[in-house]
């Protein structure tokens, strides 16, 4: 345990170039890491906007003392003497070890990475601060109207349908080599973008039942990956041209998919090592398709080329490695895996494929990678099935970036038709808090049934959503 240098310091006191510890539980810091170099104002805002009781600093690693710039919150009167070190105990440090800590795999796959490789494009917190919590978080809201939010949801659900057929269209008109393949794929993105654009557009469940056939299938799977790289791109501010470039390469990175025997173009069936190898090939074939459209630019190419290779060089089809990948290809890979992980048993379960994902992979793709995957769907994933602490079943609508342990949740209740669903913002005063995850293979399924079926696509809430998560303003002292 590191107990040299640590000092507690009030949040008032920090200045840029501080490197701090924040002793707080992640759920109650905006930042992925609870250890960190302060880079901007924008990150002090955040550290006092979030009414942390417990930070640190770092004197030997600090260089605040070389920022002239004074903070604009009020300073503190300091000691006349540094304060004693502290023994600090350990860190709920990142979004990741939250997940694995809430729901842990199957002791046979929980197989910790064996060599941490960083990512390409390193995830510094000034990264995350414009997007996280404090600063995105409204100082007071009204409080939102269930049956709007019920409609939204509905209009959500009619929103993906449309998008997954026309992502289906744009994979057919691919697959067949059709000149206009690459415009419907333009457009599909486009719409995916547009959804995801704005300060406020959290991940949000569209339970649509189980997709019928294989095409619409993989179109679903297209557009939910599609729908968490524009998250993902989202906290790490990409320029727009790179945003454009992740999520088009999302929407088609399985493309070569169609390529293969109709057997193997489901990833969870495949088990034979014959079939693995001739599996492997699909990226390849993915790019070459691509290839043959002028639209698709190097750079999409090459993201859907090398989404399965991994950074310590044991991935296909090429066994890249290191710099030698696209800084993009490791999100769309991460994100492939974690939805091969949650379909692999059947029912989905989103919250045990992102625990494995932290606990498997962070070597593979990158450990900043994978958090930020974890990051934009929180610990309960949209989608997953959850027992409240009063005892009520629910299942998870869509994820606050404001409350990451408060999502909006439709609730179980067999008097009512499915329609009619009560719809509850669990960051609202008073409302229940999440027991624990469930296994939808351990639910009835006339529930599952009730709650959407077990098949729930990833999108964006449709427009005009309904506000969420916020925290009501302290009231004044007397």
């Amino acid at each position: 345990m590191d107990t040299a240098h640590w000092q507690p310091i009030a949040a008032q006191q920090l200045r840029i170039g501080h490197y701090v510890r924040i002793g707080d539980r992640w759920f109650d810091h905006p930042f992925l890491k609870s250890q960190f170099q302060i880079t901007s104002e924008a990150e002090l805002a955040a550290i006092c906007a979030a009414d942390l009781t417990r930070i640190y600093f770092d004197p030997a690693r600090s260089s605040a003392a070389a920022d002239p710039a004074p903070h604009t919150a009020p300073d503190l009167v300091p000691d006349p003497a540094p304060p004693p070190a502290v023994a600090l105990p350990p860190a709920e440090s990142d979004a990741a070890s939250v997940v694995a800590a809430a729901e842990p795999p199957p002791p046979a796959q929980a197989a910790s990475a064996t060599q941490q490789i960083p990512v390409l494009r390193p995830a510094a917190p000034a990264e995350l601060a414009a997007a996280s919590r404090p600063i995105a978080r409204p100082v007071a809201v009204p409080r939102p109207d269930p049956r709007a939010l019920r409609d939204n949801l509905q209009q959500t659900r009619e929103d993906y349908r449309a998008a997954v057929d026309g992502a289906a269209a744009a994979l057919g008109m691919l697959d067949a080599g059709d000149p206009l393949g690459a415009e419907a794929t333009r457009g599909a993105v486009r719409q995916v973008l547009a959804l995801a654009a704005g300060r406020d557009r959290p991940l949000t469940a569209a339970p649509v039942g189980t997709p019928v056939g294989a095409p619409r299938r993989h179109a679903s799977l297209a557009m939910d990956a599609a729908a968490l790289a524009a998250a993902v791109g989202r906290r790490l501010k990409l320029p727009a041209a790179e945003l454009q470039a992740l999520t088009t390469a999302a929407l088609v990175h399985a493309v070569g998919m169609s390529r293969l025997p109709p057997q193997l173009r489901d990833e969870t069936r495949v088990t034979a090592r014959d079939a693995r190898a001739e599996l492997q090939r699909y990226p390849a074939l993915g790019a070459a398709m691509l290839r043959e459209y002028p639209e698709f630019t190097p750079e999409v190419i090459q993201i859907v080329e090398q989404h399965r290779e991994r950074l310590d060089g044991s991935g296909f089809p090429a066994r890249a490695r290191g710099a030698e990948i696209h800084p993009l290809a490791p999100v769309v890979g991460a994100i492939h895996e974690f939805q091969v992980l949650a379909t692999q048993d059947g029912a989905p379960m989103p919250a045990a494929a992102l625990a494995q994902l932290y606990l498997r992979l962070r070597g593979a793709y990158g450990a900043s990678t994978v958090e930020h995957v974890i990051a934009a769907l929180t610990v309960y994933p949209p989608g997953a099935f959850v027992a409240l602490a009063d005892g009520r079943t629910a299942r998870v609508a869509r994820v606050s970036e404001h409350e990451r342990l408060a999502p909006l949740v439709w609730i179980y209740d067999e008097t009512l038709r499915p329609e009619q669903a009560p719809v509850f913002d669990l960051a609202e005063p008073g409302s229940p808090k999440i027991a624990r995850v469930l296994d939808p293979r351990t639910l009835a399924a006339d529930l599952r049934a009730w709650l959407g079926g077990d098949w729930s696509g990833l999108t964006f809430p449709a427009p005009v959503a309904p506000p969420m998560g916020a925290r009501r303003p302290a009231m004044p002292a007397p």
